[in-house]
């Protein structure tokens, strides 16, 4: 590749929205930031982080301030009837407005790759074979045993689409209208958290006796998190 693509780092709740399965949100482990952002940059990509106003001192601790855009934290109000009602642009404009805001920070990007925060666990490697899948494809993913997963790459043709994203179905239906690519992978990773990880690491622990898997817990070792996802 003569350029990378830019990696947008969702950190802002808004991927709770993508209703894909495997897409699916999952509670962010503590340290969930640092540890995707960490995988990012060690595979040389640019990055923009849209994160809230809650998250954006963690942010600014790991990255440049220029690479993180803060947006709108969303507000509950409980009326009277009991309903709730949420509002804020996570709510009424989901992750396509999170990625959107992304692209917009970066115009001029050879492509963008969106990788939400909770996928902490995916690999460079993961990364760097989506961004290649690019050069022939204006849209590209990872696939793990058949499952779309992330990340989601979008070609430089879809600039115009991208920043009129809007809601949780949007950059889904782009899937739909252009030709896409799926990149095989072998990671569970790019489907599992690390939260995830650690929960399938205690059932094992708990048929297994702790003893046997001492150490193995992401929080204990994190350069063996990867290895504890594989299913066998």
């Amino acid at each position: 590749m003569s350029e990378m693509p830019t990696v947008i780092v969702v950190a802002s709740g808004a991927a709770a929205g993508w209703a894909e399965p495997s897409w699916a949100y999952v509670a962010e482990a503590p340290g969930s930031l640092g540890a995707t952002l960490s995988r990012v940059m060690s595979a040389g990509f640019p990055l923009v982080v849209v994160t809230t106003k809650a998250q954006a001192a963690e942010a600014c601790g790991l990255v440049a301030s220029r690479d993180v855009l803060v947006v709108a934290t969303p507000q509950v109000r409980v009326p009277p009837d009991g309903r709730t009602e949420r509002r804020g642009m996570h709510q009424l404009q989901g992750l396509g407005a999170a990625i959107a805001a992304g692209v917009m920070a970066r115009p001029n990007a050879a492509g963008w790759l969106v990788l939400p925060v909770e996928r902490s666990m995916v690999l460079p490697s993961t990364l760097l074979r989506v961004a290649r899948a690019l050069v022939e494809s204006p849209i590209a993913y990872a696939q793990h045993r058949g499952s779309q997963c992330c990340p989601v790459g979008f070609g430089v043709d879809l600039y115009s689409e991208l920043i009129r994203l809007r809601g949780d179905e949007g950059a889904r239906r782009l899937l739909t209208r252009y030709p896409s690519c799926a990149v095989d992978v072998d990671e569970l990773g790019t489907q599992l958290n690390a939260a995830g990880a650690d929960a399938l690491h205690d059932a094992r622990a708990a048929w297994s006796g702790h003893a046997a898997l001492k150490g193995r817990r992401s929080t204990d070792n994190p350069d063996m998190a990867q290895r504890n996802l594989a299913l066998k």
